[in-house]
């Protein structure tokens, strides 16, 4: 989907969220119809839980504002006084059985970019621990071969590279991977 993809349009925005506190990354779903944020943490602990909620809460505030600024439920063809008030908090919901990151480790970053990546092919998350260092090598190849694209076509934007193509509905396990020295 394009950028510039007017709300009114869409379900569903992905946002990460990087709370400077706990010097941590979580991913934010953004359910436009539903008027909630879903909350994928790869940390959860009880002294950090708190943080992660004040920062997404923030989130929670600024959108009904972007939407009424935007005339989001106008386009939409939603009767505002029928609905809930525009300007309503979005509820925010901590997803609960997301895979867990090692106690210490910093991988918080490739468990989000993963989170992304499943529910944006619908495949949903799995329930064990995800390989980070698998993680790590695969979207270093990806990113690695979309340079090289890019290189090959004489691009110097991402406007003008070639486009990059979906591996909708292929299992990131079922994906080879190749070493990059």
């Amino acid at each position: 989907m394009h950028a510039a993809t007017p709300w009114h349009k869409i379900d569903y925005v992905f946002v990460p969220v990087h709370v400077k506190e706990k010097f941590h990354w979580v991913l934010a779903v953004i359910s436009l119809n539903d008027k909630c944020i879903n909350v994928y943490d790869s940390y959860r602990a009880a002294g950090h839980d708190a943080a992660i909620r004040a920062e997404i809460v923030k989130l929670s505030q600024l959108i009904p504002l972007k939407l009424s600024v935007n005339e989001y439920y106008n386009k939409k063809g939603i009767d505002v006084s029928q609905a809930q008030q525009e300007n309503e908090f979005f509820n925010v919901v901590f997803i609960d059985n997301v895979p867990q990151q090692a106690h210490g480790s910093l991988d918080c970053g490739i468990y989000m970019l993963a989170f992304a990546e499943y529910l944006s092919y619908g495949q949903g998350i799995p329930a064990n621990v995800l390989d980070a260092s698998r993680l790590r090598s695969r979207y270093a190849t990806l990113l690695w071969n979309y340079g090289q694209q890019k290189n090959d076509a004489g691009a110097i934007s991402d406007n003008e590279a070639p486009p990059r193509y979906s591996r909708f509905n292929v299992a990131m396990e079922e994906i080879d991977t190749i070493q990059i020295d």
